[in-house]
């Protein structure tokens, strides 16, 4: 906190030096505090600072005006925004309460405008819905040179930070830890890091693999597990902005043609590692949230599974629970003794471009854009697809820690 801001029991933030006027009875306001609040977190990915607020009202309608310091995502820079408008307020159903020097407008819904989330490094999408804010103004004597009994001097105010009320958390403190290893039934290991308290908007871990059969190819992904010798489905995509990351990866040393700079090698001993950002939820074409790592009922993994050409295959089978901030910790599965197998699905592997058998793909699906990097995550995807593992796209940019 900075300037005379103070941190309340409750985690909620308080503005006691603040000035301006309050027209009670005719709904309007225009009040300014001193003090702010800077959020550092995700390896500094995410510095922001909230300066220099006010709080405007016109009827039911109000506004957030502040300061805005934050670091943006995609060039590494601060920038600065004055006098942005963050918010805006809902005074409508507020009924303000009063002791005779005191007059209070407890719980006033605020919702992030399109400004505020640019700011916000896109942390979080227009229209989020963040914590209420509590305005309390000292009406017990009038302002210099005032006829109007209603309009008063504002002497505090109690708000509480700007941040969501979802499950995309507010910027948290909290760092990811931990590592956990998967076993397979053929004793490769998966290993997974960090995976506990991972940030629900997005955190980049490093998935490492050793002692793969490289005959046979996988996809890393980040899924829903669905039990014992069932395939982990469905599986998230998505890429983060810097085209660094993504979380559904191809590994392959005998891919077929189409797979040309789509697969990686495995490395020596089956081995392989990939950085990859997963988040809690995730969305489809409509922007429906349609998997929640957050649901009693799911549990979200990091897993391999055999790819498109031996989808039946449940030799490469290995998953790794992952837990995010506000989850209980998770510990690793006990390793895997009995799996089904099938043969490999039939796959043309002709060099002749004239039959060479092109990549499935799946009407209407999502498809993940390409960012440079050595994958295209929109051919993978579909892949996956018809490896019978669902993949679906986050439409929120990912956050990176």
């Amino acid at each position: 906190v900075l300037d005379g801001a103070t941190t309340e029991p409750d985690g909620s933030f308080r503005f006691p030096d603040a000035t301006g006027t309050v027209d009670v009875e005719g709904a309007s306001a225009a009040l300014g505090f001193a003090g702010g609040v800077r959020f550092v977190a995700h390896d500094g990915a995410l510095d922001l600072t909230i300066d220099d607020h006010r709080v405007t009202r016109t009827g039911a309608a109000g506004e957030v005006v502040a300061d805005v310091v934050s670091r943006s995502l995609e060039s590494g820079e601060l920038a600065t925004h004055d006098d942005l408008v963050v918010a805006t307020l809902d005074f409508a159903g507020v009924v303000p309460t009063s002791d005779g020097d005191e007059t209070t407008w407890a719980a006033v819904p605020v919702v992030l405008t399109a400004a505020g989330s640019e700011a916000f490094a896109d942390f979080y999408p227009p229209g989020t819905a963040l914590d209420p804010v509590t305005v309390t103004a000292d009406t017990s004597v009038d302002p210099p040179d005032s006829t109007s009994s209603t309009s008063t001097t504002t002497s505090t105010t109690t708000s509480t930070t700007v941040a969501p009320t979802t499950t995309t958390a507010a910027p948290s403190t909290v760092e990811p830890s931990g590592t956990l290893t998967g076993v397979g039934v053929d004793g490769q290991r998966l290993t997974v890091s960090p995976v506990q308290d991972l940030d629900p908007s997005g955190e980049r871990i490093r998935v490492t693999g050793e002692g793969y059969d490289p005959a046979l190819g996988v996809y890393v992904a980040f899924c829903v597990d669905r039990g014992p010798d069932v395939p982990p489905s469905p599986c998230m995509g998505g890429i983060d902005t810097t085209g660094e990351s993504a979380s559904a990866t191809w590994i392959s040393d005998d891919p077929p043609p189409y797979g040309a700079g789509l697969a990686q090698p495995f490395g020596p001993g089956g081995s392989f590692v990939v950085d990859m950002v997963v988040a809690a939820t995730a969305t489809d074409d409509g922007g429906a949230t349609v998997v929640d790592c957050f649901d009693p009922a799911t549990r979200c993994v990091v897993a391999t599974r055999a790819d498109h050409t031996s989808a039946g295959d449940r030799r490469a089978d290995v998953k790794v629970p992952v837990a995010f901030v506000g989850q209980a910790p998770v510990v690793a599965d006990p390793p895997v003794t009995t799996v089904s197998t099938a043969a490999p699905t039939s796959t043309t592997r002709s060099s002749a471009a004239a039959t060479t058998t092109a990549p499935p793909t799946t009407a209407g699906a999502a498809t993940l854009p390409a960012t440079g990097g050595t994958l295209d995550l929109a051919r993978v995807g579909a892949l996956l697809l018809a490896a019978g593992g669902g993949l679906l796209v986050a439409a929120r940019r990912s956050a990176v820690r």
